[in-house]
């Protein structure tokens, strides 16, 4: 996790962990400890038979109301 707003991250560091369907993963702990704007920025290397290049981003935003 990345505050934007305020160019931090969390102390705690985050797992990324593989789940049994292709393309799911659990995130755990994901430690959002203050409100406002954050940003969790996944990058993925991608199998290469899909045609869709090496690797790829996912970027999810929200808002931590207080």
């Amino acid at each position: 996790p990345w505050m934007t707003d305020h160019m931090h991250g969390t102390s705690i560091a985050c797992q990324v962990t593989d789940m049994d369907e292709p393309g799911h993963v659990q995130l755990d702990p994901v430690n959002l400890f203050m409100p406002g704007l954050w940003e969790v920025r996944l990058n993925f290397t991608l199998d290469p038979s899909l045609g869709l290049g090496a690797t790829d981003q996912v970027v999810f935003r929200f808002c931590v109301d207080p």
